[in-house]
C-alpha cells in the first residue's frame, strides 16, 4: 500500500470521531468491548498503511454506504467513487487517495462488512460470483484498479512482508500448528498448515500456496485458493475460522472442501485479514464462490481441546 510519511497524518482521531464510529459500528455493546473493537479496527487500518484518525473516516463512510445499499459491492463501489473523486480527505482536509491504495480501501470495507455487518451477504453481488474457470483453480477476477505506480499485487506482497518466516528463497512464510474439525471426525485433530507468498514471474500479482498436513499424511495437501471465513457466533474461547479451499487434479473438476480451524497463534488472525485483502484486491469475495454456500459447519462439533501455537 502506499504509506503515508510518518511526519504527516500521525495524530489520533477526534474523540467526537471515535464516539461516533463507535456508535456506528458496535452499537448496544459495553464500553470495554466498544475500546477493544475499537483498537482491533485501527490495528487493522494501520496495517493497511493508514493513521488512526484516516481509519476512523474512512471506517464511518464505509459504514454509512454498507448501510446505505446493504450489499457489500455497491457500498465499495460508491466510497471507491468518492475516494477516486477525492471528496474523502485525510484529517488534514487532503484528498485520502494521494496516500492510499484502493485495495486498502475495499480491503476496510470488506473488514467492517464481516465484523459490524454480518447480516449482509457478500455473495449477493453478480461482481463476487467467482466462477471457478481457470488452470490454476482460482477465480476469474477483474482486478480492482489500484491508484497510480501501486498494484495490488505488490500491495498485497508488502501486507505479507512482515511474517515470521522466510522460506529457502527469502520469500514470506508462515507455519501454524492448529486444530482441525469436520464432519466424520470425532474430535479436533492436530495440523500443520503453511503458507507462503512468492512474486508471480508472468502477472503483476503475487502467488500465494497453502500447504496442509495432518499426521499419516504421505504429503501435505497443496492449496492455492483459499479462503478464511471468521466463525464469530461459534461460542469458543478462542477465535473459530471456517477454512475453504479449492484444488485441481490434472483436467478433472475442482475438488472443493471446508473444515473449521482454531489456534491460539496471533497468527492465524494475521492470515485471514491478508486473505481477506487479497481477495478483495481482486474484486472477489473474501468468503470464496458460490460453491461454497453449504450448510455452515459447526452445529455438531466436539468441545474445544487447547491448541497449540
Amino acid at each position: 500500500m502506499a504509506v503515508r510519511s510518518k511526519g504527516r497524518g500521525s495524530a489520533a482521531s477526534s474523540s467526537s470521531a471515535m464516539h461516533e464510529l463507535a456508535e456506528l459500528a458496535f452499537p448496544e455493546r459495553g464500553s470495554a468491548s466498544v475500546n477493544a473493537r475499537l483498537k482491533q479496527l485501527i490495528g487493522f487500518g494501520e496495517r493497511l498503511g493508514m493513521t488512526a484518525g484516516d481509519t476512523t473516516r474512512l471506517a464511518i463512510a464505509s459504514l454509512q454506504a454498507l448501510d446505505q445499499h446493504g450489499q457489500l459491492q455497491p457500498a465499495i463501489d460508491d466510497v471507491l467513487e468518492r475516494f477516486n473523486a477525492g471528496t474523502i480527505t485525510t484529517e488534514f482536509r487532503e484528498p485520502m487517495n494521494l496516500y492510499l491504495d484502493r485495495s486498502a480501501v475495499a480491503a476496510l470495507a470488506v473488514w467492517l462488512c464481516e465484523r459490524c455487518r454480518p447480516a449482509i451477504e457478500v455473495e449477493a453481488s453478480p461482481r463476487f460470483d467467482g466462477s471457478m474457470a481457470d488452470t490454476n483453480g482460482a477465480p476469474e477476477a477483474q482486478p480492482l484498479t489500484a491508484t497510480p505506480g501501486v498494484d495490488a499485487g505488490s500491495a498485497v506482497m508488502t501486507s505479507a512482508a512482515r511474517w515470521p518466516e522466510r522460506d529457502e528463497e527469502g520469500f514470506p512464510q508462515m507455519t501454524l500448528s492448529v486444530d482441525v474439525w469436520w464432519p466424520g471426525l470425532h474430535d479436533w485433530e492436530p495440523a500443520t498448515i503453511t503458507a507462503s507468498i512468492t512474486p508471480s514471474l508472468a502477472f503483476a500479482d503475487e502467488n500465494f500456496t497453502l500447504l496442509i498436513h495432518q499426521d499419516g499424511d504421505s504429503q501435505p495437501a497443496r492449496v492455492q485458493s483459499v479462503w478464511l471465513v471468521m466463525r464469530d457466533e461459534l461460542p469458543e474461547p478462542i477465535p473459530v475460522y471456517e477454512l475453504r479451499g479449492s484444488t485441481w487434479d490434472g483436467d478433472d473438476d475442482a475438488h472443493r472442501f471446508n473444515f473449521l480451524v482454531v489456534s491460539t497463534s496471533s497468527w492465524l488472525p494475521e492470515l485471514h485479514d491478508f486473505l481477506a485483502t487479497r481477495w478483495a484486491s481482486k474484486g472477489l469475495s473474501p468468503t470464496g464462490p458460490e460453491q461454497f454456500a453449504w450448510p455452515r459447519l459447526g452445529a455438531a462439533r466436539p468441545p474445544l481441546r487447547a491448541s497449540s501455537d
